[in-house]
This record gives C-alpha cells, sequence and structure tokens, in this order.
C-alpha cells in the first residue's frame, strides 16, 4: 500500500511540474482568437520537439497567429538581455570563448553575433524554417533596448530594432515562378503583416496580404 501511495505521489508531482510548463508558455486565445492559437498550445502542452527549440527560456520569441487560418509561425532569437556585448580591435582576432559573441568594430560600438529563425507551421505541422545569422549592435553606453539586428546574409533581409521587425525572403512557388516573402511586426501592439508577391503574365506582380497578431515570450 505504502509502495502504491509512493507512485501516486511521484505521478503526481510529475504531471504538476509538466503542466506548470505548459502553462507558462500558453496563449491567451482570447486576446488572439485565431484557431492556430489552441494548435500552438497543444503543441506546447505536450513539448513538441521543433516548438520547444525555439518557445524556451533561453530565446525571445515572437509567436504570430493568421486571423482565418490554423497557421502560426515562431521568430525567434537570443534573449540579449542575457548575453554579453563585445568589442575588440579587428586587428587582433578575438580569443576562442569570444569567438561567436565578437566581429570587428570602429568607434564606441559593440556587437553580439546571433542568429534569426522563422518558422512556420501548418495545422500542427511545420512545413517552413529559414535561418539567418547576423549581429545585434549599440554604442556600448546605450541601453540595450538600443540595440539593432541585422543581417548580412544572402537570401533574404532580417531587421530588427525596438520599433519593429522585418525579414523577407524568396521562395518557388507551385507554379514555378518565384514569390518574395515578406513580414513586419510592430513592437508597440505585437501585430503583423505578412506579404506575398509574385509574377503574373500580363497582370505585372498579383499581392496577397494577410494580418494578424502575435505574443511575446
Amino acid at each position: 500500500m505504502a509502495r502504491l501511495l509512493m507512485m501516486v505521489l511521484i505521478l503526481s508531482i510529475s504531471a504538476a511540474c509538466q503542466d506548470r510548463t505548459g502553462e507558462f508558455y500558453n496563449a491567451d486565445c482570447t486576446y488572439v482568437s485565431s484557431v492556430a492559437c489552441k494548435s500552438f498550445n497543444e503543441m506546447m502542452r505536450v513539448q513538441d520537439r521543433d516548438l520547444a527549440k525555439l518557445v524556451n527560456k533561453e530565446n525571445r520569441a515572437y509567436v504570430c497567429f493568421r486571423d482565418s487560418e490554423d497557421v502560426f509561425f515562431v521568430v525567434s532569437r537570443s534573449l540579449i538581455e542575457n548575453v554579453a556585448f563585445f568589442k575588440y580591435n579587428s586587428g587582433k582576432p578575438p580569443g576562442k570563448t569570444k569567438a561567436r559573441n565578437s566581429v570587428s568594430t570602429d568607434s564606441n560600438e559593440v556587437t553580439y553575433q546571433d542568429v534569426m529563425a522563422y518558422s512556420r507551421f501548418e495545422d500542427g505541422i511545420l512545413t517552413t524554417f529559414k535561418f539567418w545569422p547576423g549581429a545585434w549592435k549599440k554604442n556600448a553606453d546605450e541601453p540595450i533596448d538600443s540595440a539593432r539586428f541585422e543581417s548580412p546574409a544572402s537570401g533574404g533581409v532580417v531587421y530588427e530594432d525596438s520599433s519593429a521587425l522585418h525579414l523577407s525572403f524568396p521562395f518557388k512557388n507551385i507554379g514555378g515562378t518565384v514569390t518574395r516573402y515578406s513580414l513586419s511586426i510592430r513592437m508597440s501592439t505585437l501585430r503583423f503583416v505578412e506579404t506575398m508577391e509574385a509574377p503574373s503574365k500580363g497582370k505585372g506582380a498579383v499581392q496577397t496580404k494577410l494580418s494578424g497578431r502575435c505574443v511575446a515570450f
């Protein structure tokens, strides 16, 4: 009997811990009012491997839900409030421990190398994954919220500061032509707009716009 009670207690503690983890990363579906919000919460509850790599205590993640579709996407990067910015002379390479977090800088500028990732889930399935290496930059005497992220990587444009996040990249559509995808998130409201622009015979470019709300973790 005592052994049975101990097993029940262990299972209860384990379940409670999992529930607390799930609640911490739950999105408020009354706020975003999207069917995709329920899909996100379900996946976080079971700690979906792909999603858990993006939404966790080490990252800043913007989870954005389209208004009328079971589609959400996650833009994630480092939680820069918890990292150290570095500066070093371009003629002297950084030490091994600083190689990931340092780039050559001029004047009073300090930087932190990072990666911005974009992942889209449709009907609970990961359908698109993109990432861009880049760097956060700011003056050494400025506060952290003055930092701005830019990526020099080819095949996309990515920028984030305290006001907005913008990214865009091309992809080949089912018609065999190239569509340009663009995303803008306004930080003050966490509203977003997606734009897809594709060529059309005799009509110039055809543009499609989608919108919704994001939550930040």
